[in-house]
């Protein structure tokens, strides 16, 4: 096959992966088990044939982050297979949401796509998700109108969909050689992601969505002349504003982030997590070491990764994955603050952003669900690839 032929092919599998995982989050899927199935395992064909086409191990050894991923990743393996003949409590479902980003970022590493059609593969995710969130809204609650009950189960999974859809146009937007009518497209679109974030309550996404969009005018006002001093401006201006009462919260924003709830109750408000992440704190200070492996107290299911896996496994356990987790932070942080000028191949560290910035506050959150953040780490990989210079061990 010619290598032009290779990379449409390739391009078509990977937008055809990415569809397939976002109708498999339509109503009309999502609610029919045996149909849901039948298109989690079409996905996997997809993206496993696009691991296969992509694969060069090589790659793993000269790429820092792949290095220290594949070291952790066999750590854990071993660690849980010694847990498992000490007679502990333990499952392989790290392992499996664990190998998805891993495999997603080796996919963006090693394919061969040129940045245009890179690109277009972005804005069909984005389109696509678009199609599925103002079709969802339509579905579950009928308009766009933000209530105070949430109308919709999976509206977590949703909502960092449309964040990284957001963010992924957000980036766009900013880059330099953008025409004045794409660049109104972009925004209209945005526009849309926004609002359905907010009629779905997706309140996490929709923070990290906002710190998002902090950290890209930060790039895009940081390296204009006095970037910095407009910075300040600004910010001591709104400062100064909320003060005196002239800069207030729209009405809308506090529908969808307190909904009827009343502001002293903050634990109502995060409809439980503060009292289940004390409530993890106390144990992981009980049972520092092991956590819930050595013992059959039930810890209801806490809000925050870093709680949650210290108080599964402990400081023992978890040891691997909170190595693994702050080690991205600390490479994404790194790759961001060295952005001049926001380009195509820096939309990966941006993106990255939502996934972390949600895992604050949700559990399955950076690396899972898998099929939702395949999208982050695969514009991870890519990035760690195409932008300069590539960090090797």
């Amino acid at each position: 096959m010619h290598l032009s032929e290779k990379s449409v092919f390739k391009t078509s599998l990977l937008c055809g992966s990415f569809i397939v995982a976002l109708i498999g989050y339509m109503p009309d899927v999502i609610n029919n088990e045996g149909l849901y199935k039948t298109f989690r395992i079409v996905n996997y064909v997809l993206f496993g044939s696009l691991f296969f086409l992509t694969f060069n191990i090589k790659k793993i050894g000269y790429l820092r982050v792949l290095f220290v991923y594949s070291v952790v990743l066999y750590i854990f393996l071993i660690e849980t297979l010694l847990f498992l003949d000490l007679g502990f409590k333990i499952d392989f479902d790290d392992i499996l949401q664990l190998s998805i980003p891993f495999i997603a970022i080796l996919i963006g590493y090693n394919i061969n796509i040129s940045a245009k059609r890179y690109s277009n593969c972005l804005i069909i995710y984005c389109i696509a998700a678009l199609m599925l969130s103002v079709y969802s809204v339509i579905y579950f609650i009928g308009s766009f109108t933000i209530l105070d009950q949430y109308m919709v189960e999976h509206k977590n999974e949703l909502g960092a969909i449309l964040s990284n859809s957001g963010a992924i146009l957000m980036s766009m937007i900013f880059l330099k050689d953008i025409s004045k009518y794409k660049k109104i497209r972009l925004i209209l679109y945005g526009a849309i992601i926004c609002s359905c974030l907010l009629v779905l309550r997706a309140r996490a996404a929709f923070t990290a969505l906002l710190f998002c969009f902090l950290v890209v005018e930060w790039l895009f006002l940081k390296n204009k002349k006095n970037g910095f001093l407009i910075i300040g401006i600004i910010i001591i201006t709104a400062a100064i504003l909320y003060v005196y009462g002239a800069l207030t919260i729209p009405s809308f924003l506090n529908d969808f982030f307190l909904g009827s709830n009343d502001l002293s109750d903050l634990d109502t408000i995060s409809t439980g997590r503060i009292d289940r992440n004390i409530a993890a704190l106390k144990f992981i200070f009980d049972y520092p070491m092991f956590g819930q492996l050595t013992t059959s107290f039930y810890l209801e299911w806490v809000h925050n990764y870093v709680l949650l896996k210290v108080s599964q496994y402990g400081l023992v356990g978890s040891f691997p994955l909170l190595c693994l987790y702050f080690y991205l932070i600390w490479t994404i942080i790194s790759k961001i603050s060295k952005i001049k000028e926001i380009r195509t191949e820096h939309f990966g560290y941006i993106v990255m952003i939502i996934p972390i910035i949600i895992s604050l506050f949700e559990p399955s959150f950076p690396y899972g669900p898998g099929s939702v953040q395949v999208i982050a780490f695969f514009m991870f990989g890519y990035s760690m690839k195409n932008s300069l210079p590539q960090t090797s061990i």
